[in-house]
């Protein structure tokens, strides 16, 4: 499970909780809204600890700062689908939603992604409803 987000890097996608961020940058965004700009400061205990990272130049025992846009995000189907149509319903109000803002700004093609989602979600079959 998880949600899904891209980078700076378009074509890279990044699963929530599978330890390729540092865990303060996965509660902040886990927090965010789509669209929304925030700059978080992370204690070096929720960033890249005392071994720091270097391969992004990190040291040991630092602090970090990121300003991020959360410019999308999605559960995993999987997860979509063991959703009781109530869970189903909330979920597709909020694609609806992201839809809606995305037209707002004239990104058409984000916008019809989320309204496909929320209808393909919204008319799959879940067993006991």
């Amino acid at each position: 499970g998880g949600v899904a987000l891209r980078s700076k890097d378009p074509n890279e996608i990044v699963e929530l909780g599978s330890g390729k961020l540092p865990r303060g940058v996965e509660l902040a965004l886990g927090k965010m809204c789509y669209g929304e700009v925030a700059r978080i400061a992370v204690r070096a205990d929720y960033a890249y600890g005392e071994e720091g990272d270097e391969a992004v130049g990190v040291p040991g025992g630092c602090d970090i700062e990121y300003t991020m846009e959360l410019l999308s995000w999605r559960m995993a189907w999987r997860g979509r689908l063991e959703l009781n149509m109530r869970e189903r319903q909330k979920e597709t109000e909020q694609l609806k939603a992201e839809g809606t803002r995305a037209l707002g700004k004239g990104d058409f093609e984000w916008a019809v992604a989320r309204y496909g989602e929320a209808a393909a979600l919204i008319s799959c079959k879940v067993g006991g409803d």
